[in-house]
């Protein structure tokens, strides 16, 4: 029976939980249009400009394979520092980096 109520409540907020995805994706659209025309970028801009540069753009998809670049850095450096880390944030946590073998 709970199982049953979960799922009709499920079913009943559907449509409000797509207009809130469709609200959300509009206003990304428009913030990122917004940023581009101004010339600026935000702190999650340089992440994900970052990790496209360290990532092999050819790996496959959910494949993290490191770019010749970060194979390069990686020679180089043995350790970075990352100050401000956020462990709730999927690209400061290492979820989208390649791994060293």
């Amino acid at each position: 029976m709970r199982r049953k109520r979960a799922l009709d409540d499920l079913r009943a907020l559907s449509g409000m939980a797509h207009a809130i995805v469709d609200v959300v994706k509009d206003f990304t659209a428009s913030f990122q249009a917004a940023k581009k025309e101004r010339g600026v970028v935000d702190f999650n801009d340089l992440e994900h400009f970052a990790l496209a540069v360290l990532c092999d753009k050819d790996a496959l998809e959910g494949e993290l394979r490191p770019s010749a670049q970060a194979l390069a850095l990686r020679e180089k450096y043995e350790e970075v520092m990352v100050d401000e880390y956020q462990d709730t944030n999927g690209v400061q946590g290492g979820d989208s980096l390649p791994r060293r073998a």
